[in-house]
């Protein structure tokens, strides 16, 4: 019975991507992204159907479980330009079939994975003549310096006992260097030289050296532009003078020791390969979708992920209440009854309300200041007591107060206890 709901479900899915890939061809026809064929001309369902466009889609995979030790994983290729989910496979540990769509993913969004987009080039889809270019995921880019910022602090703290010091005689963490504060603003900093200079990987590196440098009090690589974000800057712009000093400015040992990393994040080569600002947040979205079906910490068979996975891409792409109307249209034969379209047009408003509410600047707030709580651990101060052998042990060798033996006559203490 599962089984036969579960190929019910694949076909209702089969045609929900058939129509998702018409919506995504009528778009880049309304584009004039299409050769040989005019934004006014109308198409029907099969003409439209027998064309063979290029697109750009972003692909991800996720497992079932962390680590290597999962059988189960499931990829998705969203459309940038709809942002509705084109194409999606099961993998176990066989190949899987493909599906012609009419579709040439010639604009490959990833998350830095090499691997499979090598394997892309070599094995050359579409034939020799049709490139695929990959766009990385400017959100991961710009994670990139947080991560290597805080190994580098990692790296030059305490080890065991001994503290790893800079030319200048200081550590490189702490008050007025390179604490996790500043890490962050230095991330938000390389995000916003990625984004302003959108199509523009050249000025994109500049303006990444400027986060440097404007911390060590060097304003001569900020940006210039009316909208610039530094206040130095628009003062020499508007002839004013309500700049104050950068607070604890980075000294030249500081300056030394971080400039290997930013000489890395902003080569033009790099940059020229985030340069569309594309990000796989679809991806992300739909996996949550996903694991909330089949949670990851209890187990589900082969069949009930892809249960899962045909239900989440169904209400990902059209929502609750048409997922339920194609689901019991094909499934059981009938149309979906009154109350059951009342709850379901519900949990479509909850979902867009809570949308809605995240894309609040308050509710980003919130989220950036717990993002900061999750990576204070990164930079607390080396404490030498926690390196105490034992020291978060909960033995014999804690230091909570041992229950004393008393009389089982008169309730005493047992030590010094007369008999």
């Amino acid at each position: 019975m599962t089984k036969c709901y579960l190929q019910q479900l694949i076909s209702v899915t089969q045609e929900m991507k058939v129509q998702a890939t018409r919506r995504l061809k009528r778009f880049l026809i309304l584009d004039d992204s299409v050769p040989d064929v005019a934004p006014e001309t109308i198409l029907e369902d099969e003409a439209v159907d027998e064309l063979v466009v290029d697109c750009a889609a972003s692909f991800d995979g996720t497992w079932k479980n962390r680590g290597l030790s999962s059988h189960h994983c499931v990829v998705t290729a969203i459309s940038v330009d709809t942002g509705e989910i084109l194409d999606m496979e099961y993998i176990s540990n066989l190949c899987s079939s493909e599906d012609t769509l009419g579709l040439r993913y010639t604009t490959y969004v990833g998350d830095g994975d090499s691997s499979s987009f090598s394997r892309i080039t070599q094995e050359q889809p579409y034939g020799p003549d049709v490139t695929t270019v990959k766009e990385e995921c400017v959100g991961h880019i710009q994670k990139r310096m947080g991560c290597r910022l805080r190994k580098l602090v990692e790296k030059k703290k305490v080890l065991i006992i001994k503290v790893l010091k800079l030319a200048d005689g200081k550590t490189l963490d702490g008050k007025g260097r390179l604490h996790r504060k500043r890490v962050d603003a230095l991330q938000a900093f390389y995000g916003k030289a990625l984004r302003t200079n959108k199509g523009n990987p050249e000025a994109a590196s500049a303006e990444t050296m400027a986060g440097l440098y404007h911390y060590a009090g060097d304003h001569s690589y900020c940006p210039t532009r009316n909208d610039t974000w530094c206040n130095f800057k628009k003062d020499e712009l508007s002839g004013t003078n309500n700049s104050e000093p950068v607070d604890d400015p980075f000294t030249p040992a500081m300056v030394a020791v971080m400039k290997p990393i930013y000489d890395d994040l902003s080569d033009v080569d790099l940059l020229s390969h985030c340069s569309q600002c594309l990000t796989q947040n679809a991806n992300e979205s739909y996996n949550s979708l996903l694991w909330k079906m089949a949670p990851k910490e209890q187990y589900s068979s082969a069949t009930q992920i892809r249960t899962a996975m045909c239900l989440s891409t169904i209400s990902f792409n059209v929502g609750w209440l048409d997922a339920g109307k194609r689901v019991m249209a094909e499934v059981v034969g009938n149309e979906c009854i009154t109350s059951s379209q009342l709850t379901l047009a519900s949990k479509d408003k909850l979902r867009i309300r809570a949308a809605q509410a995240q894309a609040l600047l308050t509710n980003k707030r919130k989220r950036v200041l717990k993002r900061l709580e999750r990576t204070a651990h990164a930079f607390r101060h080396s404490d030498h007591s926690q390196y105490l052998s034992g020291g978060y042990h909960v033995g014999s060798t804690s230091k909570r107060p041992r229950k004393m033996p008393t009389c089982r006559t008169c309730g005493a203490p047992m030590k010094g206890h007369a008999t």
